[in-house]
């Protein structure tokens, strides 16, 4: 038994692939994620970080505002939550 949750393994291979520099790949691996285990804020968050470094606009906004509002309750310290803000306030 592990001590605690495990993250995904897609969502860490999403993880590395945006940092490495491959944010198509990491796109693919974030949506993988999501399809079988919906609303993870990490997952949503990395999607849109994904899609903001394709240029996909679109995705980008309506994924960093899904991750806010599941962030909706938290004590909002977290650099993910300032990060999102800021791309929607931008647009």
């Amino acid at each position: 038994m592990t001590p605690g949750p495990v993250l995904p393994a897609r969502e860490l291979e999403g993880d590395l692939l945006l940092l490495v520099g491959k944010p198509v790949a990491a796109a693919r691996a974030y949506t993988a994620t999501l399809a079988l285990s919906p609303n993870r804020a990490r997952s949503l968050f990395g999607l849109a970080r994904a899609a903001e470094l394709t240029g996909d606009a679109a995705t980008a906004l309506a994924k960093y505002r899904e991750f806010l509002s599941l962030m909706a309750q938290s004590d909002g310290g977290r650099p993910e939550i300032a990060l999102a803000r800021r791309a929607l306030a931008s647009r």
